[in-house]
């Protein structure tokens, strides 16, 4: 049942000018350094693995059950669900129905099929837009920890604190 990225995302979380600008570079030599920067940064914080323990960008995930009924996904923020089976032949075939719900225990895709050992959930999942400029700020305080070794300011602590997945 552990997710697996599927399809990573596409976009940055903050772009090579802005990100450039926070760090007060004006070289366009460092512009390799500076994107491997933000990606180490956006990697700390993103994903299942991810401090967040959520999806920043558009991504595709997926996880496999030993069966049917109420399938616990690992992240939140999901928008589409894809649900298969593996047949008898071992084909992964599509499921007929699928429903996407959240409840106090977080997110989870309800399903009903024929007899199955291996039911498979993959869902499409990102932050809230609004919630994307406070996880931009995050990225670049972090990206300017990483850059000029400096002390992590406390406003990253806060921000990654209201932005963080919680799960019972």
């Amino acid at each position: 049942m552990i997710p697996i990225l599927v399809t990573a995302p596409v976009l940055p979380v903050v772009s090579l000018i802005d990100m450039r600008e926070h760090l007060r570079v004006t070289a366009a030599d460092d512009d390799a350094q500076i994107e491997a920067i933000e990606q180490a940064a956006v990697g700390h914080l993103d994903g299942w693995r991810g401090v967040l323990g959520r999806c920043i960008m558009p991504q595709t995930w997926r996880q496999d059950f030993s069966g049917w009924g109420k399938l616990r996904i690992a992240l939140p923020d999901a928008s589409s669900v894809v649900v298969t089976y593996k047949d008898a032949a071992g084909v992964f075939q599509p499921a007929t129905e699928a429903e996407l719900g959240v409840d106090a225990l977080g997110p989870f895709v309800e399903t009903d099929g024929p007899d199955a050992d291996v039911v498979r959930v993959q869902y499409t999942c990102a932050m809230p837009v609004e919630q994307l400029p406070a996880v931009r700020m995050a990225v670049k305080l972090f990206a300017e920890h990483l850059h000029d070794g400096s002390e992590l300011s406390p406003a990253f602590d806060a921000l990654v604190a209201a932005m963080r997945w919680r799960s019972v």
